[in-house]
């Protein structure tokens, strides 16, 4: 993204801040044996080249692939491939709205 210069330095480092504070709580969440902590991860504020609702929707992706993580560590696979099409679901509306859809 940055050699194509698609998205600005700033962008890219704020989504990988984002990133950051999602894996950590997902982190904590998957020691303590509990989904809930890594879905509630605090969302940053959007960065100025995203409208709010489409950094919404790349944020729960990014929840919903963590959250995912944790339930198949804990073999929870039924739930896990609920939270893959969740990630699924918010990957496609993200990629539409960023126009990024193949």
């Amino acid at each position: 993204i940055l050699k194509t210069e698609v998205l600005q330095e700033v962008t890219v480092n704020h989504f990988r801040d984002q990133i950051k504070v999602v894996a950590k709580a997902c982190a904590s969440a998957a020691l303590e044996g509990k989904w809930l902590g890594a879905a509630k991860a605090q969302v940053l504020d959007a960065p100025d080249e995203f409208e709010s609702r489409t950094w919404f929707e790349l944020v729960k992706a990014i929840k919903s692939a963590g959250v995912a993580v944790i339930l198949l560590s804990h073999d929870e696979l039924q739930k896990a491939e609920a939270l893959r099409r969740d990630f699924e679901d918010a990957w496609i509306m993200f990629s539409e709205k960023a126009n990024l859809a193949e």
